[in-house]
């Protein structure tokens, strides 16, 4: 997996550690490497999971984890795209490691932009390219890369987004510490 991941408070990073839990499970044999994307100097303190660190903004950290992850006899990569975790021009530093990489790569997109800037649709149509598989959470997602991209259902997948599974607690348990106790709260 290549992504952002806990302490990093991002989405992305509670989508990926959610999960690699799920595979864990489904698949308890399995070895997994976990590269997290880093965006501030000093880093965070990652939990043993973690197996390699990227400083988004450093070319030569993507080159070094992709040589590294090409030597750990990995079968495939999971690259987790979101504009803003991955450095260069319209996050363009995925690809210095993209190009190195010597296995199958599956890109999970979960921003699938309708009118891309030039910058991003050029990163976006080389990651397509590289890429052996992409998976997209919405059919909207698979709409826009075959009218934006011309890329179709052969190499895009759709997953729907899902969530975990989480025991049933009382909505008021979650409601005081946000100071809405005693209110009708909806999404």
């Amino acid at each position: 997996f290549v992504s952002t991941y806990p302490p990093r408070r991002c989405g992305i990073a509670t989508f990926t550690r959610d999960a690699l839990a799920g595979l864990r499970g489904e698949l308890p044999n399995a070895t997994w490497s976990l590269v997290a994307m880093d965006d501030r100097a000093g880093g965070y303190e990652y939990p043993e999971t973690v197996t390699h660190v990227i400083a988004q903004d450093s070319p030569d950290a993507y080159v070094r984890v992709a040589d590294a992850l090409n030597r750990s006899g990995a079968e495939v990569a999971f690259i987790q795209h979101e504009f803003g975790i991955f450095g260069g021009e319209a996050g363009s530093h995925i690809l210095l490691l993209m190009r190195r990489l010597r296995m199958p790569i599956v890109v999970t997109l979960h921003t699938v932009l309708e009118k891309p800037s030039p910058a991003q649709k050029r990163v976006m149509d080389e990651i397509l390219r590289r890429a052996s598989a992409a998976i997209v959470m919405s059919e909207t997602g698979a709409d826009i890369l075959a009218r934006v991209h011309r890329v179709g259902p052969s190499k895009v997948h759709v997953v729907p987004h899902g969530a975990p599974e989480r025991p049933f607690a009382s909505p008021e348990t979650f409601k005081a510490p946000l100071g809405l106790a005693g209110r009708q709260v909806f999404m």
